[in-house]
């Protein structure tokens, strides 16, 4: 019995002195209970006592750490305290536990901590210096059905170039452009040939009207008809569109073979062509209407042979008393009118209305010099004993007048040519487009010198004459 008591004791003593040598440098650990032992750590400071039911630790500040919280990773007694970690790595919670445990992340390549704790990438990325992404140079985009995958926009189909950028069944991805095969275009209808295709003709999204088709690229009219804003036209005939797009007919003037003038080179009038030259409505001009006993004649109205058209009547000038010699020429005496001069016996049968003269010369009115030729009408000269109008002039409204070039009496008298047309050879001509008449003269207003801008408004200086004002 003394020997056991002695045995125990000694064991005691025994584990009691190992205890002190363990902690020496530091507080003591208590290891009072005999079936406890006492195991040294690797660093030399930490202490546990095992018992087999409860794990202590002794962390060499005098704490002791309960079994219910331990770092498996370091020597640690509190979650507050730092976890010391080697160069490049950080201390981070470890996902793979829920006590508080840390553990050393590699944050530039660790998927769980990427680029800092707890940054997780997701699948199907990968930690790269420190940043969620795909490897190889790929792309994160949508699988379409709910997901995501790292795909090469260069190549891929459904993500060329970028992501949801889906090329046609027809085309490939080729660096990470949509690409079609042979000459063909990718467009939003897919792969087409711009060169006949109505929706993409020339280029993409170039869609050719519906009157039109695609040829060599260009949206063509069929029939050799010309596309214009209308559609297809004939610019040989039509008034909008007459030789060219937008070149349009004014008024009421036809487009004959891409030209807006009348056929056989008749005159708009009323909106409809007419030849002047015969129309009695329209008789050398628009609306000039000729007697009922005339008829149109190289665009005059002209009496049947032998007759004059006086007052809208045809007479005969070598009898009638009232228009002898000339229209309006009137005799006094009882003589009447024989061979276009009015018979006298004394000079009040002559008078004023007397286109011969006003003096009574051997039995008929004549004159003696021109001074007999200035009763009633004007621009009368003495001729060989009677009055009458220069040679080419012809008596109008009591005046000599040039039918050949006067708008007023253009190859009659009292034909009037219209506001846009001149006289010339006793015909009227209209004036070319955009042109003005001025003094009987066609001009354009717009850069001359005497006309600019308006009739009469000459450029001092005889400067230029641009865009209708003098420069």
């Amino acid at each position: 019995m003394k020997n056991h008591l002695r045995i125990v004791t000694l064991a005691l003593a025994v584990l009691a002195l190992s205890c002190s040598l363990l902690n020496k440098d530091g507080p003591r650990l208590d290891c009072a209970n005999a079936r406890s032992t006492a195991t040294a750590c690797a660093n030399g400071i930490i202490a546990q006592c095992k018992s087999g039911i409860t794990t202590y630790r002794w962390c060499g500040d005098s704490t002791v750490c309960s079994a219910s919280w331990q770092d498996t990773s370091a020597y640690r007694c509190s979650q507050d305290e730092a976890l010391p970690c080697p160069a490049g790595t950080q201390a981070c919670p470890d996902s793979t536990s829920s006590d508080g445990t840390q553990t050393c992340a590699h944050t530039a390549t660790d998927p769980n901590n990427c680029g800092a704790c707890g940054q997780a990438c997701s699948s199907p990325t990968v930690c790269i210096d420190g940043a969620c992404a795909c490897p190889g140079g790929k792309t994160l985009c949508d699988d379409g059905y709910g997901s995501q995958e790292c795909v090469d926009t260069t190549s891929d189909s459904d993500n060329c170039g970028a992501c949801g950028q889906n090329c046609s069944s027809t085309a490939t991805c080729v660096n990470s452009t949509c690409a079609c095969p042979g000459a063909k275009t990718y467009c939003d209808d897919g792969c087409v040939d711009t060169s006949t295709d109505t929706s993409n003709c020339g280029a993409c999204d170039q869609v050719c009207p519906s009157s039109t088709t695609c040829v060599d690229a260009v949206c063509a009219c069929a029939g050799g008809r010309t596309y214009c804003d209308d559609g297809c036209v004939d610019t040989t005939s039509d008034t909008s569109n007459c030789g060219a797009c937008g070149q349009e007919c004014t008024g009421a003037t036809p487009c004959t073979n891409g030209v807006c003038a009348c056929p056989g080179g008749g005159m708009v009038c009323n909106a409809e062509c007419v030849d002047t030259s015969s129309d009695s409505n329209n008789c050398g001009a628009c609306s000039h209407v000729c007697p009922s006993a005339t008829a149109c004649v190289e665009g005059t109205c002209s009496c049947p042979a032998n007759k004059t058209l006086c007052s809208a009547a045809c007479v005969d000038t070598t009898s009638d008393s009232y228009n002898c010699g000339a229209c309006g020429s009137r005799c006094e005496g009882a003589g009447g009118c024989v061979s276009s001069v009015c018979s006298c016996s004394t000079n009040s049968d002559c008078g004023d209305y007397s286109l011969s003269g006003t003096t009574c010369l051997q039995g008929t009115c004549g004159c003696t010099n021109d001074g007999d030729c200035t009763g009633y009408y004007e621009g009368l000269s003495c001729m060989q004993g009677k009055c009458g109008c220069p040679q080419g002039q012809a008596l109008c409204d009591n005046a000599c007048s040039d039918t050949t070039s006067d708008g007023n009496n253009c190859g009659s008298c009292g034909n009037t040519c219209e506001y846009d047309a001149v006289c010339g050879s006793g015909h009227c001509v209209a004036c070319p487009a955009r042109q003005t008449v001025c003094a009987n003269a066609c001009t354009d207003t717009t850069t001359d010198t005497n006309n600019c801008g308006e009739c009469s408004n000459a450029c001092r200086f005889g400067g230029p004459c641009v865009s209708g004002e003098c420069v």
